[in-house]
Formats: C-alpha cells, structure tokens, sequence
C-alpha cells in the first residue's frame, strides 16, 4: 500500500517559513514521499493545490493531507493510528482528536501544547477511491475557507462520517495576513461561504454526483 504526504505551501513571511520548516521536519520522519506546492493562483487557492498535488503524488492508496502550521504531538504513533483504520475499507481519518492553537508569546518562547479547545483542522488520511468519489476539491473555493467543509460533507455522505484517533496537535503561530493583501485568509470568505451553503445543501449520492458534473460549468 503506497502512502504519499501532500503539504500545500506558500512562504509569504518568516513566521510560516519557520513553521513550514518545523513542520517538514516533522513529515520527513515518517518516512513516506513528500510533495509541498502552490498553485500560483492570487490570492493562493488552498483546494486548487490539494488537488494538484494529490496528482504529483502519482500512484497513491492512501494520501495524508497535512497543513504546512501543523504538529502532531506523537506524528508516528498519531499516523500509524489512522492508517490502521483505513487497511480495507474507505475512508477518511483525522489523525489528532485535540489541538491547541499556539499564540505568539508561546511562538517566542519556542512553546508547544497539544492539547486544548481549539476549533481545527488535523492532518488526515483519506483512501484513493474516497478521493476520487468525493471528486477532491471544488476549485470554485477561491483562497482559504469552507473548502475542507465541503468536501468533508461529500465524504461523510458518501462513505460515512468522519473518524479519529487519539492524540494531540500544535497549530503553529504565525501573524495573519492583512486583509488588503492578494493572498488575504478572509479575502473570499464570503464568496466562499454562499457556495458552501449551497453544496451542504445536497443530501444524497445521487445530488452529489449531478454536482460534480455541473460544478466547473461556471466560472
């Protein structure tokens, strides 16, 4: 079973540098091959990226997604864990069940907790033919938000919801980015926020195959 890691990034700042850095480091201990990318689009499309990156990874079974601020308190045991989960069946597996969200102080003093009641996401593990059911990511995502929401909700309606393992997460600090600049976090939330609300709107296999075949007829 071949396992690929998939790390989108874009090093606009010394902040995500030093995260990306500690983060690859991290990666690289488990071993498996590693693609990290950009799409190049303004401002940087995160669905866009997973999807051209999951096609670099080449022949793939099982594609971990990981996040290029993140930290898995035990990345081996946390991995291994969710792998476990996936050995014959389809599916999608989170591999931390809490997180913290470290702050700039802790940034300073060089900090990491794992563990806390931050909202996140977690590098995860999701099997071939999930992928290409799901249909990877709707593209029409411009920048960051709701992406991972929908097309979580096309995983969870077609294979069922969501598992995960038991362990922590870091979520590195790094200052946000302005709202005036091309690769601004919020610049599309709105936009991005009316398509997912549309795209939650679908509630069976069959909706959410016409959505597939629709979903790049508009710009």
């Amino acid at each position: 079973m071949k396992v690929a890691v998939v790390i989108p990034y874009r090093g606009v700042d010394r902040y995500r540098e030093r995260a990306f850095a500690k983060a690859h480091k991290q990666v690289r201990s488990l071993g498996f091959p590693i693609v990290v990318g950009d799409s190049g689009d303004e401002p940087f499309s995160i669905g866009r990226t997973w999807n051209q990156l999951a096609d670099e990874a080449g022949g793939w079974d099982l594609l971990i997604r990981w996040g290029a601020d993140f930290l898995l308190e035990n990345p081996t045991q946390q991995v291994r864990a969710a792998i476990a989960q996936l050995r014959g069946r389809d599916g999608y597996v989170s591999c931390a069940n809490e997180a913290h969200r470290q702050t700039k102080d802790e940034a300073k003093r060089g900090t990491l907790r794992y563990r806390g009641p931050a909202t996140f996401g977690a590098p995860s593990v999701v099997t071939r033919n999930l992928w290409e059911t799901v249909g990877g990511f709707d593209e029409r995502f411009g920048g960051w938000g709701h992406e991972d929401r929908a097309f979580l909700h096309g995983a969870e309606l077609l294979f069922g919801g969501r598992r995960r393992v038991r362990g922590g997460q870091c979520v590195l600090w790094h200052p946000r980015a302005s709202k005036r600049s091309p690769d601004a976090y919020m610049g599309r939330r709105g936009a991005n926020l009316e398509l997912w609300r549309s795209i939650r709107g679908i509630r069976s296999p069959e909706a959410w195959v016409r959505y597939l075949e629709t979903r790049y007829d508009t710009p």
